[in-house]
């Protein structure tokens, strides 16, 4: 009889431990994966500003965003998003055509690369078509031609194939390690808090 109470005990015990660990666990793990996005997103805008060092990626490098996904139940889950157009295809590579011109107009100076500066915020005739020895259609700069100089502004393409730089899976790779060791920390602070209030 006594021997059947202290199986009682120690099971109850044992119980009552694993409901705190399942507990603590919870909480913790929804910080694990917090911490984890944030240092993912902290990879990846590394990675990218690695992968483009010639500047120009400012907004793509300020994109990624780690997100808490779901919290609740036994299924949780965090991200890190992007929401710019052209992030996938800067990753991935592919063929971008225009969709409500005739011609992508990729710019070839600094003054046409301004951020926000396109062939149509230019002023009425800054701009001209010219047709290049090689066949390709520029926009040059119209005072330009007048003093008898060429300065061509952008190229006029029908489509453009942009090389894909697999920068997301270069920044996965990089957080992996660190990904981990937060998983594992928040576990082993878990049973660790389990046991103090035991």
């Amino acid at each position: 009889m006594a021997d059947d109470l202290v199986k009682i005990r120690i099971i109850s015990d044992v119980n009552a431990y694993l409901e705190r660990v399942g507990a603590e666990l919870d909480r913790e793990l929804v910080q694990a994966l917090v911490d984890a996005a944030l240092h993912v997103e902290g990879e990846l805008k590394q990675t990218i500003m690695e992968t483009f060092p010639s500047g120009g990626t400012g907004q793509l490098a300020r994109n990624p965003k780690a997100t808490l996904l779901d919290s609740g139940g036994t299924v949780k889950s965090s991200a890190v998003l992007m929401d710019l157009v052209y992030a996938d295809i800067q990753d991935r590579g592919g063929v971008i055509k225009p969709k409500s011109v005739k011609h992508l107009a990729i710019p070839l100076t600094g003054e046409a690369r301004v951020p926000g500066k396109w062939p149509r915020t230019w002023g009425p005739k800054e701009l001209t078509f010219l047709k290049s020895k090689k066949g390709n259609l520029l926009l040059v700069k119209t005072s330009a031609l007048k003093r008898g100089d060429i300065e061509p502004q952008y190229v006029l393409k029908k489509q453009v194939k942009v090389k894909g730089q697999g920068y997301i899976k270069r920044a996965r790779a990089a957080a992996m390690a660190g990904v981990k060791e937060i998983v594992g920390g928040r576990i082993r602070v878990a049973i660790s808090k389990a046991k103090v209030s035991a």
